[in-house]
């Protein structure tokens, strides 16, 4: 699990829309222009789910994959990345179809 800032120039609220509608548990919303995206893709393929690029209703953004963070904002800030990148480390990021294996112990 990966997580993306988005920034978007123009027409944001009609991007934002969109993006509660491709990620509605795994955005954040940071401002009026701006998201915090977790994904297993890459910034191609978030451009790609979100539709940047063939709907031009949406305008403009660039989406930048994040390898670390520094700065200072709300404490939901921090406890989003926090949760996104500890799940993925816990490897929660499957698919809902995918099976959950578990490791069984013989006495």
């Amino acid at each position: 699990m990966s997580i993306f800032a988005v920034f978007a120039p123009e027409k944001p609220a009609v991007l934002a829309a969109r993006i509660r509608a491709v990620f509605p548990e795994d955005h954040l919303t940071v401002s009026a222009n701006s998201w915090l995206i977790a994904d297993g893709g890459t910034s191609q393929s978030v451009c790609e789910k979100i539709g940047l690029g063939d709907d031009k209703s949406l305008g403009g953004a660039v989406v930048v994959s994040v390898s670390g963070y520094y700065g200072f904002a709300g404490p939901m800030v921090w406890e989003w990345i926090k949760a996104k990148w500890l799940r993925a480390a816990l490897g929660r990021n499957r698919t809902r179809s995918q099976p959950r294996f578990r490791r069984r112990h013989h006495p």
